[in-house]
């Protein structure tokens, strides 16, 4: 989430050299055709091979994986994680499994409104950086920079005092910053921005922090 908090500051950093739109975007999707190179450098999922019966390939994945971390693997450990596997049924999941039950179904719509809610004032924040005032560049990456902290502060609090009150507290700071930054004069332009900073804060921490739920939530195979 950091890494893309710092995206977020070095877009603005080409927008103020690259000021057609067109010639922007090529300039920042581009380089992403890099990311195919990553076929021929990441491994195949170990998990994956082992599902499908794939064993000498996992086999070879988890020495390496071993040696790279200079670790001594136990005499017949692969073997019976092989046997363990085999004897698994594979159970086809399919989104389905999301509302089978009642309560995983109000669970699932939990979830679907959250990141409704973040992704609507997430990018409502961002696409309004021309309508807080001020330099539009300057404001874009101080909304960017904004989420650091707050990443900063879910990871403090994440473990200590729990996922849903680290997420409702993000979630007032969100909704405080930013109603206070709608509803501010025009003349009072700086403090219209703190607060639209503020709110930027507790929608990136919020943002972050549904990513981790969403994750924990489901089981593994439905994941």
């Amino acid at each position: 989430m950091a890494a893309y908090s710092i995206g977020y500051c070095v877009l603005s950093l080409y927008a103020y050299f690259v000021r057609d739109w067109k010639y922007l975007a090529l300039t920042i999707h581009l380089p992403l055709f890099l990311f195919c190179l990553y076929y021929f450098v990441f491994p195949e999922s170990v998990r994956w091979l082992l599902s499908h019966g794939r064993n000498q390939e996992a086999e070879v994945i988890i020495n390496k994986v071993a040696k790279v971390n200079k670790v001594e693997l136990e005499q017949g450990i692969l073997e019976k994680l092989f046997e363990e596997k085999s004897e698994m049924q594979t159970t086809l999941h399919t989104p389905i499994d999301m509302f089978r039950t009642w309560d995983r179904a109000k669970i699932t719509l939990n979830i679907c409104f959250n990141w409704m809610v973040n992704s609507n004032v997430y990018y409502g924040i961002a696409l309004n950086t021309q309508g807080l005032g001020g330099n539009i560049y300057l404001n874009f990456a101080l909304l960017g920079l904004a989420e650091l902290p707050a990443f900063v502060l879910a990871l403090l609090l994440l473990d200590r005092i729990g996922r849903r009150k680290v997420a409702l507290l993000f979630y007032s700071v969100a909704g405080i910053g930013c109603i206070l930054s709608g509803v501010l004069p025009s003349d009072l332009e700086w403090l219209s921005i703190t607060f639209a900073i503020i709110g930027k804060i507790g929608v990136g921490g919020s943002f972050a922090v549904i990513y981790l739920i969403t994750a924990e939530i489901y089981p593994t195979v439905m994941r």
